[in-house]
């Protein structure tokens, strides 16, 4: 006789049932129904709701869904969200997409460099100023030198998002950032990379 499989312990069974409930909200409610949905799923803390959470980001109907989803996945940080919010970096989505995206990348940045720093790099940019903004924010937590020259670029950039400073003074907040990192010896790098995890 076939072995059946293991059903679902009731905690999981729960858990998935709040979390679909949650993206139900987030996909379907108002603005501040889908900010709190959003928050409910990052006070869970459990990645499961990743997927959900990818899936709302970067196919949901309404753009504040998809704003907090990606407000959601930041907060998660799960790595199986990056290649995600990399294409939401794509300028055929909406400013408030790049820009969320482009800010939730920021507790990727040290550890994924790879998969990262090159869009990040690109988003600087963009023709909003809010990514451009927040693809400053994000690389000013990387240690990677080509991010030096970019940041360079955007100290020129007097344009300022709604209720942020200047792109200009977040890239030389940024640039800092990135050359003391890269001053710190290679040892305590990893050591505050490990600490970040």
């Amino acid at each position: 006789m076939p072995r059946q499989p293991n059903p679902a312990p009731p905690a999981r069974i729960e858990l998935l049932h709040r979390i679909e409930t949650e993206v139900a909200a987030l996909e379907d409610g108002d603005s501040q129904a889908a900010f709190d949905a959003a928050r409910a799923l990052v006070n869970l803390g459990s990645k499961t709701a990743t997927r959900y959470l990818m899936r709302t980001a970067t196919h949901g109907r309404q753009v504040h869904s998809r704003k907090f989803a990606i407000f959601a996945l930041r907060f998660l940080a799960d790595p199986r969200s990056l290649r995600a919010l990399v294409s939401l970096l794509d300028s055929g989505n909406p400013e408030v997409v790049r820009d969320e995206a482009a800010e939730a990348l920021a507790p990727f940045v040290r550890r994924y460099a790879k998969t990262v720093v090159i869009p990040l790099l690109s988003a600087c940019r963009d023709p909003a100023a809010s990514v451009r903004w927040s693809a400053a924010y994000s690389l000013g937590y990387s240690a990677d030198a080509r991010a030096i020259p970019v940041l360079e670029s955007l100290l020129a950039d007097d344009e300022a998002p709604p209720g942020n400073t200047p792109v200009k003074d977040e890239a030389l907040a940024a640039l800092q950032e990135v050359r003391a990192r890269l001053a710190e010896p290679a040892g305590d790098r990893a050591a505050k990379r490990s600490e970040m995890e």
